[in-house]
């Protein structure tokens, strides 16, 4: 049943999904250390379906076997549509894989900085500049420090070509 609902959510009709999770959702029992629909509707673009699928929203913590959550997915394909879709976006982006990268980090090592920027505005994230100056935001006490340089071009054209972002997570 799992191998077919995953396979719908690849190359199948929204209807077609809808119908097989309506019809067969209590058996399954997913768990941390294996994918479930939500990391593969995050990977293949479907968040479209979040409405349709009452429920489906459970599985955000949970993590696949290298302990990514549907919001690595996200960040890992430029998905953002997804995550703002997600009644609580914070419940998946707050969480670190095997190798220790949020979302965030993957988002921006992929070069998908309107996610990281997105982040960063939507979650109140922590930025400063060279200098060590706090910017405007603050850092969720639960989240590790760890940081990225991004040239600051990269979001504005205002912004000078030779500065630098320090995000710090």
């Amino acid at each position: 049943h799992r191998a077919h609902l995953h396979w719908l959510l690849k190359a199948g009709s929204d209807n077609q999904f809808v119908e097989a999770w309506n019809t067969n959702s209590s058996k399954f029992d997913y768990k941390n250390g294996e994918i479930n629909p939500l990391h593969l509707m995050a990977l293949y673009r479907r968040e479209n379906l979040l409405s349709r699928v009452p429920g489906i929203e459970k599985y955000s913590r949970l993590k696949d076997s290298l302990g990514k959550t549907a919001g690595h997915y996200a960040a890992m394909v430029g998905n953002d549509a997804f995550l703002k879709k997600l009644q609580n976006p914070e419940r998946t982006i707050g969480y670190f894989d095997e190798e220790k990268n949020y979302p965030i980090h993957l988002a921006v090592e992929l070069g998908h900085f309107e996610i990281a920027k997105w982040m960063i505005d939507t979650f109140d994230l922590k930025t400063i500049n060279e200098a060590g100056s706090p910017k405007r935001q603050s850092i969720p006490a639960n989240w590790p420090i760890s940081a990225f340089k991004v040239r600051y071009s990269l979001y504005s054209s205002s912004w000078k070509m030779d500065q630098w972002m320090i995000f710090v997570l």
